[in-house]
């Protein structure tokens, strides 16, 4: 017996029959209904390939191992995973997941990554791989998705919620964003939609960096809702969207912090050629040493931007804002719209968006973000 509760005074508990965990209910005059548990939600690959599959997990660094899984086809018998072997996945099938561990990763020279044969599609919940209940909410810790998916060419599809129920912290708080997400997807050059991580609110350094680098097929950034940011920390959104070519829309970028820190927007969406509809950038006031350096650097299809800085980088090594906006709408669409503040200095690109690109894009219409717009 796992559990007893009441509801409307009448007493419900789990137990076991075979290998089925059920529910039961108890009246007043005895009668007991039974009905069957629902399973956890498992982490699980799904095949999509249509034929024999199998799912690999791989290990780089030198550090002693500290991740532990178990396996399953039918959420009812487990098998421990030994890393050196493949999990055969059949045409159409599933297989789920489960352990009790701290984190995927350890550092970017130290991590585990999944691999398969054949196309796959990740669905469930993470939160089974760091406790095997899947608890309704896990604390998070530093790495803790990091390379997870890294290079997986052949990750379809994800579940929309795979990362729901992640307590992340908040500002001040002892919990530690650093590296969540670096390079979680980077190269999975099939993912078309991103999962939700609009439950994080807060990041420190390289939270984001490389997340989705190089996810050619993407076609929209995943929804956010960043409040806070460290400013003592780097790298925040470094090369989120680098080189991903078939991203279009990036308006669920959400980020209302004051305050950008060195690198935070380092050529986050450089090279993403077909990027329409930008985050907003508005609430940013204040630039730090490179924070946007090359950001939308060759993505030429833009031709709206809204901003809320009042000055433009500087190519003094020594000034908190070094580079800070270097080249970052170099050769971009030479007709739009600058949303900005007035008291930013209307300075423009030359008229190729190259030889100087570290302003307002050249022939772009300049209006102030405070009027009506």
């Amino acid at each position: 017996m796992s559990s007893i509760f009441t509801i409307g005074g009448k007493t419900v508990q789990d137990i076991t029959i075979g290998a089925k965990q059920v529910q039961s209910i108890y009246d007043n005059t005895n009668q007991i209904l039974l009905w069957e548990k629902p399973a956890p939600n498992y982490f699980y690959f799904e095949d999509r390939s249509g034929e024999a599959n199998s799912i690999s997990i791989t290990k780089t660094g030198d550090q002693a191992e500290w991740l532990s899984l178990e396996y399953s086809t039918d959420k009812e018998t487990w098998t421990s995973w030994d890393f050196s072997q493949s999990i055969p996945l059949a045409a159409n099938g599933k297989v789920y997941l489960r352990g009790n561990n701290a984190k995927f990763s350890v550092s970017s020279g130290n991590y585990h990554y999944f691999g398969s044969t054949g196309n796959v599609y990740a669905g469930g919940s993470v939160r089974s791989l760091y406790n095997k209940q899947v608890p309704s909410t896990i604390t998070s810790n530093a790495t803790m998705f990091g390379f997870m998916f890294n290079g997986m060419t052949n990750l379809v599809g994800v579940d929309t919620n795979l990362f729901a129920g992640i307590n992340y912290g908040s500002s001040g708080s002892w919990r530690d964003t650093t590296n969540m997400f670096y390079r979680t997807f980077a190269n999975c050059s099939s993912l078309v939609t991103p999962p939700d991580l609009s439950g994080i609110g807060y990041v420190r350094g390289s939270t984001f960096r490389e997340t989705f680098s190089q996810c050619t097929s993407l076609t929209s950034a995943a929804p956010m809702n960043i409040t806070d940011i460290d400013t003592s920390a780097t790298n925040q959104f470094r090369s989120a969207y680098f080189q991903c070519y078939a991203l279009t829309d990036a308006s669920q970028m959400r980020v209302s912090f004051a305050t950008a820190s060195q690198y935070a927007l380092y050529q986050t969406f450089m090279g993403s050629n077909n990027l329409v509809t930008p985050p907003d950038l508005t609430s940013i006031t204040t630039l730090g040493n490179q924070s946007l350096d090359r950001a939308f650097y060759g993505c030429n299809s833009l031709t709206s931007l809204r901003v809320g800085f009042t000055q433009w980088g500087s190519e003094t090594s020594t000034d908190p804002n070094y580079r800070s906006t270097y080249q970052w709408t170099y050769n971009i669409n030479t007709n739009g719209t600058f949303h900005c503040p007035v008291s930013l200095p209307q300075t423009k690109n030359s008229s190729d968006n190259t030889t100087s690109s570290d302003f307002i894009p050249y022939n772009w219409v300049v209006s102030d973000i405070n009027i009506n717009n």
